[in-house]
């Protein structure tokens, strides 16, 4: 059972890492990732047409390594912790990451910023913001 999530939002972007145009990243991109008992430790990052990027490890590199990678990625980074009551939400096409990420939360979400808005209400905290620094 996880104990906390933490739910990773990356910045809005016209262009994919592999340099192709990309309209989805637009809307920017999320991804969840939380820690068990014996810490044990899954990241799921959901690329759409790329599939879900699943890692699950308890090794101590391992996930600093993780960790560290998500710090650099991710513009904000939101703490909540699990509930223990999991509730189904019916999801329809088409999926997005925002609507993967809230399913698994137990809420209802489009984009990355509707998430981001109601996590934010329902009192999930910030741990990393990297809004208004400068580039670079």
């Amino acid at each position: 059972m996880i104990v906390e999530w933490f739910v990773g939002f990356h910045p809005r972007y016209l262009r994919a890492l592999s340099g192709s145009l990309t309209m989805t990243g637009l809307w920017g991109h999320c991804e969840i990732w939380g820690y068990t008992v014996d810490d044990t430790w899954i990241f799921i990052d959901p690329q759409g047409r790329g599939g879900t990027r699943v890692v699950v490890t308890h090794l101590y590199d391992e996930v600093l390594a993780q960790l560290e990678a998500r710090h650099i990625l991710c513009e904000t980074i939101l703490k909540l912790p699990a509930e223990g009551e999991f509730s189904f939400l019916p999801v329809f096409p088409p999926m997005t990451c925002a609507s993967i990420v809230g399913h698994i939360l137990g809420i209802r979400a489009f984009t990355p910023a509707g998430l981001k808005r109601k996590l934010l209400r329902k009192g999930a905290e910030i741990v990393h913001d990297t809004q208004g620094r400068p580039q670079g």
